[in-house]
C-alpha cells in the first residue's frame, strides 16, 4: 500500500507555491500536507519541517532536525521532496504507511488513543 499527496500548503507563506525566499540556500518553513490512500476519500494531515542545510543551523537551536532537507528553497524543489518522501513511504497496511510517514511527519493524530 502508498499514499497520496492530495495537497501541500505552506503554513506562513501566503502566496505559496508562487512565492520566491530572500536566500534560497537558507531557509525552514512547516508545511500541511493532506495525504490519503489512491483511490478513497479519506485522507489526513500531516505537518512537516522542510529546510535548507543552512536554515537548520539558522533555526534549529540544539535539537535534532526532524524533517526533510532540500538544498535550495523554491516551492518546485519543496514540493518534489514532500511527494518523493510519502511516495517511498510504502508499507503492507495503511497503518504500516502512517508509521513511515511519521518518521518525519506529525501526524494530526498524533498523541490520541486508539480504540
Amino acid at each position: 500500500m502508498q499514499a497520496e499527496v492530495r495537497g501541500i500548503e505552506a503554513n506562513d507563506i501566503l502566496n505559496w507555491p508562487h512565492w520566491s525566499p530572500v536566500d534560497a540556500t537558507c531557509d525552514l518553513q512547516w508545511f500541511t500536507v493532506t495525504i490519503g490512500p489512491p483511490g478513497e476519500q479519506g485522507a489526513d494531515l500531516y505537518q512537516i519541517a522542510v529546510a535548507t542545510p543552512l536554515g537548520i543551523k539558522k533555526h534549529v537551536s540544539k535539537a535534532r532536525f526532524v524533517g526533510l532537507v532540500v538544498d535550495r528553497f523554491e516551492p518546485p524543489v519543496i514540493e518534489q521532496a514532500i511527494r518523493e518522501f510519502v511516495a517511498g513511504s510504502q508499507a503492507r497496511t495503511w497503518q504500516g504507511v502512517v508509521n513511515l510517514l511519521r518518521a518525519k511527519m506529525r501526524w494530526e493524530y498524533e498523541g490520541l488513543r486508539q480504540v
